[in-house]
């Protein structure tokens, strides 16, 4: 089937011969909900494992297509029980590797030559523990792409929805690059947006007494609050321009962390969460390694948003 060049490419990366086809069966459903009211088309890709299937680094075509068709029978048999948008046939990367890094930029390759507008992905759950945690294939692609990835945690595969979409920012230029691209998803599909900040005083906790007995320290904490409201409220102009319904929210308390506020408010609110991504590589818009810790423990899909630096 060739893809109708008029629509969007949404890359899946899946495996058929996963043991767990339930979590395959809950992304087909979650990208149902991705490509509604959208022309999103998806592929699923599936990247050869040289262990696996006993093959060359460079996979003759005859052998490829033989191992596509197996692969493209697997998925079927397990999409067959859901009522999943129509996709793409699996396509099989030629070239077969062992190591997760080199699978990550096979795959992203693939996505540039495709220019994939996303690739959407699952997490992996760590047996034994209730800590969330990315898999290592999830969490090396992050770490390089520059293609918006969609990352779901399969244990909520069930209760994923659009209607709602968590954005959290320290509104600088680059988050604001990123806001723009959210708004357009957010009014295909009829999502409410919510700009989420969480104040960072890590860096005044560590004056001590000083903060609370010296103005100057209150002054300029009380300035940037002040200058990142006044942006909150354009952001908001702006959406409610293109009919997308903003509001934001400020997280004041310094008993949590970054991360932690924006799953336990994602929790709440359901929906998705996105965050802003530049330079070829996560970048987390709130300093340090909150976007990983954010994939890591989200209750609902974490979209990467690429925000492009010109």
């Amino acid at each position: 089937m060739k893809a109708n060049t008029t629509r969007e490419i949404v890359l899946w990366a899946v495996d058929p011969y996963s043991r767990n086809k339930g979590i395959i069966c809950g992304m087909a459903s979650a990208l149902k909900v991705l490509a509604k009211n959208s022309p999103l088309v998806i592929e699923p890709v599936y990247v050869l494992k040289k262990d696996l299937f006993d093959v060359p680094s460079k996979v003759p075509q005859e052998t490829l297509t033989k191992i596509q068709r197996v692969l493209q029978k697997e998925l079927s048999s397990i999409l067959k029980k859901t009522s999943c948008p129509e996709f793409l046939p699996i396509k099989v990367l030629p070239q077969a590797v062992d190591a997760v890094s080199e699978q990550t930029k096979i795959l992203l390759e693939y996505a540039h030559s495709k220019n994939a507008s996303m690739i959407a992905l699952t997490t992996q759950a760590k047996k034994g523990m209730m800590r969330w945690i990315m898999g290592s294939f999830a969490e090396s692609l992050s770490l390089i792409s520059d293609v918006p990835l969609y990352l779901i945690n399969p244990r909520d595969l069930r209760n994923t929805h659009l209607d709602h979409i968590l954005f959290a920012t320290d509104f600088s230029s680059q988050s604001k690059k990123a806001f723009l691209k959210v708004l357009p998803f957010a009014k295909a599909r009829g999502s409410r947006v919510t700009l989420f900040h969480k104040s960072n005083l890590d860096w005044m906790l560590g004056l001590g007494s000083a903060y609370s007995s010296l103005p100057v320290y209150r002054k300029i904490f009380e300035e940037d609050l002040i200058s990142k409201r006044i942006e909150a409220h354009k952001w908001s102009e702006i959406g409610r321009k293109k009919d997308v319904q903003v509001k934001s929210f400020f997280n004041l308390k310094q008993d949590v962390s970054a991360s932690e506020a924006i799953v336990k408010y994602a929790s709440k609110e359901g929906g998705i969460i996105a965050l802003a991504g530049q330079s070829g590589k996560v970048s987390s818009i709130l300093l340090g390694s909150v976007a990983r810790k954010v994939i890591r423990e989200s209750p609902v899909p974490v979209w990467i948003v690429r925000a492009e630096t010109n």
